[in-house]
């Protein structure tokens, strides 16, 4: 198994390395026919295989159109899974409030490079092989995923820009924000 096997190789490798987010664009935005809270977008992630299908649950606090045409962040790496009736091939990052009452997507900024790796303020991130997936939900579970690892860690600072155990991602062009949620978590 190419999975297991590249996890065996990433052990030296911190779990923020084994996970791939990227610039991704927003080419299609529909409302999912058997979920309420679900958007299923098409997202260029600058892959000769074309598009992904991706499923968010933003729908009820992201209008359409702030999601269509846009630019978001993609967990890349991230087993696909099948939501309410969709394949879904990634996931898009949003912060939200504790109450989940305000959710808002997490941004690059708007003249970023299609596919372009996130890194952290202090680590180049592309310096590290991701692993091939990272299932969420294994089957046999061993331990902590690599994402169990990361999530906890996942914050806003007080400026709104998205974090990782307080330091910054970034792109080439500048760090990813979203427009109010100052000290939230983000996913």
């Amino acid at each position: 198994n190419a999975t297991n096997e590249n996890d065996n190789n990433n052990n030296n490798i911190p779990s923020i390395g084994r996970c791939e987010f990227v610039v991704g664009k927003v080419l299609k935005c529909e409302n999912h026919q058997n979920a309420d809270k679900m958007y299923v977008e098409e997202i260029d992630l600058g892959e000769a295989t074309g598009p992904r299908t991706i499923a968010s649950a933003v729908r009820l606090h992201v209008p359409i159109n702030e999601v269509r045409d846009s630019l978001v962040i993609v967990f890349k790496n991230l087993k696909p899974t099948d939501l309410r009736g969709v394949m879904s091939n990634g996931m898009i990052f949003a912060a939200s409030n504790s109450d989940k009452s305000k959710i808002e997507l997490i941004r690059p900024p708007k003249d970023c490079s299609i596919g372009e790796r996130i890194i952290l303020e202090n680590d180049d991130l592309t310096r590290y092989t991701p692993d091939s997936e990272i299932d969420l939900k294994p089957k046999k579970k061993k331990g902590p995923t690599p994402w169990d690892d990361v999530v906890p860690f996942l914050k806003t600072n007080d400026r709104c820009e998205a974090c990782f155990n307080g330091i910054r991602f970034m792109t080439s062009k500048g760090p990813l924000t979203c427009t109010s949620l100052a000290n939230a978590t983000f996913s």
